[in-house]
């Protein structure tokens, strides 16, 4: 037994002789370590800045707010960012991630604001985002589709809330990939033609995997500008205050999940505010609070489907669109389980 023991552990020091051990970096944006050299080194197992070399899948930690005066380096390489309850500002110029086909992306506790770019506002996505927990997108756009993330690979959410994002296809998300979303929220996104909130499309290959979430006041066109930008203020605002922690947290009445973030002492306080009175009328169920108004052709409040598709314990309040209040589908496999819905206008579903 001891020389078959000494043989295999002889074997095993053969076959790894040759291959060094590599070891994940921790890479801390601080001081002269930038986000940008932070990437480059986690990209290329080298030291940018004042950056540690990257070795393998690196995870990145922020130390405090970024606020993006020009664009980062594509994501191809395993990399993970932690914002430590930190957020990323794309100053309504630049998109905040592109992962490439090889690359993988996984953030957590992060908040993603003010992105811009023409498909994919804050991210584009060709190979693996993962989204863990606690990660906000607020007040991204695209110039045509996807306001938040433009998805053409395999993604994965989880714990996300998606507030007042804007393109003219997929306010939150155009997906022409793989996605599975879960635990997630999606309140007061817009598009001017189609999906408020998702538009999964046709494309060869798509599926669209959503549970246990919910779309709150998504809509096409025009959902009360004024509201919408007074939960977008409130919530970019709170962001902004030293130590800000993002939360996910369930209403009073259980309508809808946090829409304000707020800091309480310490470096990672955690408070839950009221962002506006439209959230108390989300809250309360309150219809009329939301004055909602919109054009002539918008198409699928909420989700515009066009792919195969599994929706199941989800909830859907309160989304507007011309046609189709919530779900306009034209596709014959989708599968709805345990949704449950109340004032969408001018109905529920078209096609389901």
């Amino acid at each position: 037994m001891k020389r078959l023991l000494i043989f295999t552990l002889t074997i095993l020091l053969l076959i790894t002789a040759g291959s060094p051990l590599t070891l994940a970096a921790s890479i801390y944006v601080e001081g002269g370590c930038s986000l940008r050299d932070a990437i480059q080194s986690a990209n290329r197992d080298r030291s940018y800045g004042s950056c540690r070399r990257g070795s393998g899948a690196d995870t990145i930690y922020l130390s405090g707010d970024v606020k993006l005066r020009g664009d980062l380096p594509d994501i191809k390489s395993d990399i993970t960012i932690d914002g430590e309850g930190y957020g990323i500002d794309g100053d309504n110029d630049h998109a905040h991630f592109t992962v490439r086909s090889r690359g993988q992306l996984i953030l957590r506790d992060v908040a993603l604001v003010n992105g811009y770019r023409a498909n994919g506002g804050s991210i584009y996505n060709q190979g693996f985002l993962r989204i863990v927990r606690d990660v906000l997108f607020i007040g991204n756009k695209a110039g045509w589709d996807g306001g938040a993330i433009y998805n053409s690979g395999d993604m994965n959410i989880s714990e996300a809330l998606f507030v007042a994002n804007e393109a003219d296809w997929g306010g939150a998300i155009m997906n022409k990939g793989d996605a599975w979303i879960r635990e997630s929220g999606f309140h007061f996104n817009e598009v001017e033609k189609g999906g408020g909130a998702i538009f999964n499309d046709d494309k060869r290959g798509t599926s669209l995997l959503i549970q246990d979430s919910e779309f709150i006041a998504n809509a096409t066109d025009d959902l009360n500008h004024i509201v919408r930008h007074g939960v977008k203020d409130a919530s970019l605002h709170a962001l902004y205050h030293a130590g800000a922690h993002l939360a996910w947290h369930a209403a009073t009445a259980g309508a809808v999940k946090s829409v304000a973030l707020g800091a309480i002492g310490g470096p990672k306080g955690i408070a839950i505010v009221a962002a506006s009175a439209a959230a108390a009328g989300l809250a309360t169920g309150a219809w009329e609070a939301y004055q909602i108004t919109y054009g002539s052709s918008g198409k699928g409040g909420a989700i515009l489907n066009q792919g195969p598709a599994t929706i199941e314990y989800t909830r859907f309040h309160a989304n507007a669109a011309y046609r189709a209040g919530a779900i306009l589908n034209s596709s014959r496999d989708l599968r709805l389980h345990r949704i449950t819905q109340s004032d969408n206008d001018p109905n529920f579903c078209v096609g389901c």
